[in-house]
């Protein structure tokens, strides 16, 4: 084996290994998918992109304890945004 791997043969070598089922996978999303776009809270999701296959799974008051009020930290940010031009007009 090579001392080093670049990220593509390593995930040729997972996609040949067929570590994952994503038949399998997309059978589950297309069952369970639009009952918890209805129904759940929460995140629960898929994301395929050239250096990650993520799956999550996460109950919303444990995403609410991980990061906290999104829409609060939105405002948050638009208030510091805000300070910072006018701290920059000045």
């Amino acid at each position: 084996m090579p001392k080093q791997l670049t990220h593509e043969e390593i995930s040729q070598r997972f996609v040949d290994a067929k570590v994952v089922d994503y038949a399998a996978m997309g059978q589950l999303i297309a069952e369970i998918g639009p009952s918890l776009a209805i129904n759940d809270h929460g995140v629960h999701g898929v994301a395929f992109g050239r250096f990650n296959t993520l799956a999550c799974m996460m109950p919303a008051v444990d995403l609410g304890r991980l990061i906290g009020n999104l829409r609060g930290a939105g405002l948050t940010a638009a208030a510091i945004d805000a300070g910072a031009d006018v701290g920059a007009a000045k």
